[in-house]
């Protein structure tokens, strides 16, 4: 299992001399699968990471605070069977409005997003 991350992306890492394998953390999706690639947990596995991340940005990317070189970010992953879809995205569903709730907030839109047509995805081959 791999997220297609580095393939799509290796042109963003902090590589310090090109040929190394070993470079600073730009996203947390990739290290997600190797651990549940190497754990083999039961279905369904969640986990959740706030860390630091590094992405070489080039120069003229960089514009006010919307693209730096390092932050701290909240990612959550849940490795499932088809079959357990619904109840995950429910469960997700009943955890964000009582987050809303507990936080006393009255007006509030919720959306899914789903994979569109066009090819700003990465195709995973699961």
């Amino acid at each position: 299992m791999t997220s297609g991350h580095f393939k799509k992306y290796k042109n963003n890492f902090f590589d310090f001399n090109k040929t190394s394998f070993y470079n600073l953390k730009p996203m947390n999706c990739p290290h997600h699968c190797y651990i549940v690639k190497h754990l083999k947990p039961n279905l369904p596995f969640r986990i959740l990471e706030f860390s630091n991340v590094y992405r070489y940005e080039k120069t003229g990317e960089l514009k006010n605070i919307f693209r730096t070189r390092s932050f701290i970010q909240d990612d959550c992953h849940i490795f499932c069977e088809k079959k357990h879809i619904y109840k995950e995205i429910n469960e997700i569903y009943y955890q964000i409005l009582y987050i809303l709730y507990l936080f006393n907030f009255k007006k509030y839109k919720i959306y899914l997003s789903l994979k569109n047509k066009s090819n700003k995805y990465i195709k995973n081959k699961f």
